[in-house]
């Protein structure tokens, strides 16, 4: 562009010079420049038609892949020893044109190319350099190409030099994962998990417990309850996860969780834990979901003495808590060899029993011995909606008999 070289490049002549049309499809040699990271060179492969690109370089004896491609998720691919495992990352996919309002600042000589030097400033520590040089075409265009590109953020500079820069036709198998026979990493929305560690028999918060989150998308974190019994875990992936929970005194325990958007503490991640028991004591909770507000557990013994909030103890059964407001607890301990009961959840308030969500675990002093969730297709069926018969145990053996019946 005659003149810019010779006067201030951001003169108002120099602003005026076309913005040029880089390249779409291509492979270079490139050479990239990380702080703290050193240099990494390798081939690159880019087609923004395939909305794919790809950089491969050996770096510490192993080589990494990093695989982009437009509609799907990221890869990055690491090869050592023979063996391939593939990760997923966040970064965006590279798009290797210049923007239409960028500066151009004046000509410079990079890696010995005379090259025209572009700017393009999003913000007061975010910029992009672009230095361009032209081909020869066939049909003698000059073709203009990337030769660096750098990236400034603050005092982070990262720069990314082009060799062998040649415009050509990528075959789409270049861009497929399944060439290096790793486990691909599934895609998902991620969310924000919080919720309260409770004792089962008072709801007292229970600071310092720990959490463990699993999940099919091999995800485990781990969360510390803080003073107020709260726990939160970042970047839960949709769908199922396991929470394993234990605190000193208490019986470890597992809940699982169906997460489909940021999931608030008090709802469904709350867990209530059931205190160590003594040999041959058993304990019941009864846990729901957000409605109906009041679901009440009923213990009925083999003399009929029926334990629940109007009753709240029978000979060697105690109902410890009755809640009122959603998702539980109620809990009922039995002391040992006290024969035959019958756990019954009637529903008080208003609402729908079949889909309350209502779930029932007996305790021993080994630990967790016995889990049934109520069957919302069945209760349904019944055409009853007030009183669930789910099962029977005996307390000198630790037998459960499964009645899993409905009534009004």
């Amino acid at each position: 562009f005659p003149g810019c070289a010779s006067r201030s490049p951001r003169s108002p002549s120099c602003h005026a010079k076309e913005v040029p049309v880089l390249p779409t499809e291509f492979t270079a040699t490139a050479t990239i420049a990380v702080p703290f990271m050193g240099s990494m060179t390798g081939p690159i492969y880019y087609s923004l038609s395939q909305g794919a690109s790809r950089l491969d370089y050996t770096k510490w004896g192993s080589t990494y892949v990093q695989l982009n491609l437009l509609e799907d998720v990221q890869y990055n691919v690491t090869c050592a020893h023979g063996a391939c495992q593939c990760e997923n990352t966040t970064a965006d996919f590279p798009m290797y044109s210049i923007p239409p309002v960028a500066t151009y600042l004046g000509e410079e000589v990079v890696n010995g190319v005379d090259t025209e030097h572009w700017e393009m400033v999003m913000s007061s520590r975010i910029s992009i350099d672009y230095y361009v040089g032209y081909l020869d075409s066939d049909d003698g265009r000059a073709v203009p190409y990337p030769v660096r590109v750098v990236f400034t953020m603050g005092h982070s500079r990262n720069q990314m030099d082009f060799a062998d820069f040649a415009i050509a036709d990528i075959d789409p198998a270049m861009f497929n994962p399944d060439q290096w026979n790793c486990a691909l990493p599934p895609t998902y929305d991620s969310f924000i998990v919080s919720g309260y560690v409770y004792d089962a028999t008072n709801r007292h918060v229970i600071p310092g417990a720990t959490v463990v989150l699993t999940n099919d998308f091999h995800q485990t974190m781990t969360a510390t309850a803080d003073s107020n019994g709260k726990f939160t875990l970042q970047d839960v992936a949709e769908g199922t996860s396991n929470l394993a929970v234990s605190a000193n005194g208490y019986l470890a325990d597992e809940k699982a969780i169906v997460v489909s958007g940021p999931v608030a503490a008090g709802t469904i991640a709350d867990v209530f834990l059931s205190p160590v028991l003594p040999t041959g004591n058993f304990r019941v909770v009864l846990t729901w979901g957000r409605a109906p507000a009041d679901l009440d557990l009923y213990d009925f013994n083999q003399s009929n003495c029926k334990t629940y909030f109007n009753n709240r103890a029978c000979p060697g059964t105690k109902l410890d808590i009755d809640q009122r407001a959603g998702y539980g607890p109620e809990t009922i301990t039995y002391q040992p060899n006290t024969g035959a009961h019958t756990v019954v959840v009637k529903r008080y308030s208003s609402g729908d029993l079949c889909t309350s969500g209502a779930k029932l675990d007996l305790y021993s002093a080994t630990g967790h011995q016995f889990a049934i969730e109520l069957d919302a297709e069945a209760c349904a069926q019944s055409g009853t909606n007030l009183s669930w018969n789910a099962f029977a145990f005996d307390t000198a053996s630790g037998t459960v008999t499964v009645n899993n019946s409905f009534s009004n």
